[in-house]
């Protein structure tokens, strides 16, 4: 049996590295609204942890998804379980996997805040902090960009900046670049940048990722 948590904060906790870690309002909306999404995947036997069964429920009708057959049983899909629930749910014992958006410290910290049985399923520090390794656009740059390199008309550049100087220094005038954070996703830690307005854009730089946009 599988516990499905949705956890949208979780490249920010890679970036953040550090227990206790309080995402920002807008993660911390978006996590509980969208906390029953993993029934959209979950086997009919998983369990999907949520603030509140009910509003997850009310989602769910919202958009058509099933969570209860026509004569009330629940059985045939999956189950919301609260944190307070899970706590103390003798059926919560039979969890063998806790699937995630992404997995990290703070997440392994508050599942085992919930329940300290599931350290037994849970990863261990030094797999948690290869994960955030290989999560980071570094180790992407360092470990795959040379691969492309030798595909046959792929066109591949990626370059790191610990401070602005060096920066400012390597930017092409009438070339468009796309700024990254070391760690993001879905569209957040990027943005655009002209050379033309490079200070307004980066301000400090600290270890980004600069490629060329066109």
């Amino acid at each position: 049996m599988k516990l499905h948590v949705f956890n949208p904060e979780h490249d920010l906790s890679l970036a953040v590295n550090r227990c206790p870690f309080t995402p920002p309002k807008a993660v911390a909306q978006l996590k509980r609204t969208f906390d029953f999404l993993p029934i959209i995947w979950a086997d009919h036997d998983d369990m999907i942890l949520v603030n509140h069964i009910d509003r997850a429920k009310a989602h769910c009708e919202m958009l058509g998804i099933k969570t209860t057959a026509r004569d009330g049983n629940e059985s045939c899909y999956p189950t919301f379980i609260t944190p307070e629930m899970l706590a103390t749910n003798e059926r919560a014992t039979r969890i063998t996997q806790v699937d995630c958006w992404g997995i990290d410290k703070q997440l392994r910290t508050d599942m085992l805040a919930i329940r300290p049985s599931l350290a037994a399923i849970l990863p261990d520090e030094a797999y948690l902090e290869n994960v955030r390794t290989m999560s980071a656009r570094f180790w992407a740059a360092e470990k795959l960009i040379p691969i492309f390199r030798n595909i046959p008309n792929a066109v591949v550049e990626a370059r790191q900046f610990s401070n602005y100087a060096q920066l400012h220094d390597t930017l092409r005038p009438g070339t468009d670049y796309v700024v990254k954070a070391p760690w993001s996703s879905s569209g957040r830690g990027v943005r655009l940048l002209e050379p033309s307005r490079q200070s307004s854009a980066t301000g400090n730089a600290n270890d980004i990722y600069v490629d060329p946009y066109q």
